[in-house]
């Protein structure tokens, strides 16, 4: 049986269908845009660390532990070889190229809980803390109003800036570390 090999076109690609979430099982298809390739060699590529996936045919399944944005690919061999031929048993054909998709990776349920966990958690000490700041700035303005001509009351508007100085340099970390752990635990 004579096959015309014609290189793949730009057409190609990897498809799958609806959207890709965490944890759940989704099949990708080579599709080589021009002859439907049907057999051969396949080896996938997943993007996040796991072990490549081989297979004859032009589709695998994966399942992604985690969501986030991940580059999948595609070593293609056709059963066909250069001149024209299906190539039977284990031998593999021409080496048609490496084809790749990104792909976004949505958080399943408890993923998407955590990340809206911590960003309540984060809103609500970043409000907390403009709070206390506007608190001491009023604090500053109204000893040093009302102690500017005394000793204590310039010591007392010194001592509210150094509070001041220091609950900022608080806030900075807080917000850091919160910012930090969002990324570790999710």
């Amino acid at each position: 049986m004579a096959f015309l090999v014609v290189p793949f076109a730009s057409a190609s690609s990897i498809t799958f269908s609806g959207s890709i979430v965490a944890g759940e099982s989704v099949t990708f298809t080579f599709n080589d845009g021009f002859t439907n390739l049907t057999s051969g060699l396949f080896i996938w590529c997943w993007g996040d660390g796991s072990a490549n996936t081989t297979t004859s045919v032009p589709y695998a399944s994966h399942v992604f532990s985690s969501f986030g944005s991940y580059v999948v690919s595609v070593d293609v061999f056709s059963s066909i070889d250069s001149d024209g031929w299906e190539v039977s048993g284990d031998w593999v054909g021409e080496y048609e190229g490496l084809f790749t998709e990104e792909v976004t990776v949505l958080p399943n349920s408890m993923q998407q809980t955590a990340v809206n966990f911590f960003d309540n958690i984060f809103a609500a000490v970043a409000l907390a803390s403009i709070a206390g700041l506007l608190t001491l700035a009023g604090a500053i303005l109204f000893l040093t109003r009302g102690g500017s001509d005394s000793t204590a009351g310039g010591q007392a508007a010194t001592g509210a800036v150094a509070v001041l100085i220091v609950f900022a340099i608080g806030l900075a970390l807080v917000l850091l570390v919160s910012g930090v752990m969002q990324n570790v635990l999710i």
